[in-house]
């Protein structure tokens, strides 16, 4: 599965990820992470952050068995990985919600440009052929980006803290019917 997506600015592409995408997705991973948390979460533990530790990660997530979600690329026009976005059945049942967005993250340099609501949507559109009904994510309530899930239509249900590090933060759960 190949998407174009095609904005403003120019063509961009949505795929499924592949093994030879790790690379990529981690430095894309640990990249966002130290952009979007800088002043939220310790600054110790975002330098702690380290591409081969991720890349670990994503060879054991990439590829999934089908009807278990999946992980989207976004990528520019010159291939280079921007964005992207991990999902899959939910971990947690308390609400009733059967699947889960894991993690989305798109580079900063890209965002604002309507790429993370696409990339967001065609995830929604996989899990809802694979059978799921609802969706939620979990994001950090300090976290600029999350008043994007608001106008995307994201509900709000709860918050709760979770432990990045030697911190205790404030998270907060948005969900969505597919």
């Amino acid at each position: 599965m190949s998407a174009i997506v095609t904005n403003s600015d120019s063509n961009y592409f949505i795929q499924i990820a592949q093994f030879t995408d790790i690379k990529d997705i981690a430095r894309v991973h640990v990249n966002s992470w130290c952009e979007t948390y800088e002043g939220i979460v310790a600054k110790t533990y975002l330098e702690s952050l380290k591409y081969t530790d991720r890349e670990r990660m994503w060879e054991m997530l990439i590829p999934r068995k089908k009807g278990h979600g999946g992980t989207l690329v976004i990528k520019d026009p010159n291939g280079e990985v921007v964005g992207f976005c991990d999902f899959g059945p939910a971990r947690e049942h308390e609400h009733g919600i059967d699947s889960e967005v894991y993690a989305i993250y798109l580079l900063k340099k890209v965002q604002g440009k309507g790429l993370g609501k696409l990339l967001l949507y065609k995830a929604f559109e996989l899990l809802k052929d694979q059978g799921f009904r609802s969706v939620y994510l979990w994001i950090l309530k300090d976290n600029p980006t999350k008043y994007f899930y608001e106008k995307l239509g994201g509900e709000y249900l709860k918050y709760t803290t979770v432990n990045i590090g030697e911190q205790q933060l404030a998270e907060e759960l948005y969900c969505w019917d597919l």
